[in-house]
């Protein structure tokens, strides 16, 4: 599988282009701050913050990740999600290195669009 693919399995880019109605700037501007947002929300749901300040994070996450297109990383971030709002803080850490493959993905393939863009 070519890179081209490899992201394209990691962030659907027709649903993104459908989300930024194919302005390719806007496109770009959204990547950026995905892929900042990652890098930023992913140490405060792993972290040692307070529980509501892990939720609002992951919930964050989910969201931006929802909103180009990132399935497999909303889907993970949704599963720790639940997990912290059981109050299972435990079962949550043990999805993190999961949870971490994933941001790093989208990160990356966000990171290689926009630069290709």
């Amino acid at each position: 599988m070519d890179q081209v693919s490899a992201d394209s399995a990691v962030i659907d880019f027709d649903h993104l282009s459908r989300q930024s109605f194919s302005d390719s700037i806007l496109e770009r501007d959204l990547l950026e701050l995905f892929a900042r947002q990652c890098g930023a929300l992913l140490p405060a749901i792993a972290g040692a913050n307070p529980l509501d300040e892990r939720l609002i994070a992951a919930h964050t996450l989910k969201g931006s990740a929802r909103a180009v297109g990132a399935w497999t990383l909303a889907t993970h971030v949704e599963r720790v999600e639940a997990l912290l709002n059981a109050g299972s803080a435990d079962g949550a850490s043990h999805l993190m290195g999961e949870l971490a493959d994933a941001v790093r993905a989208a990160q990356a393939a966000a990171v290689r669009r926009r630069a290709a863009g």
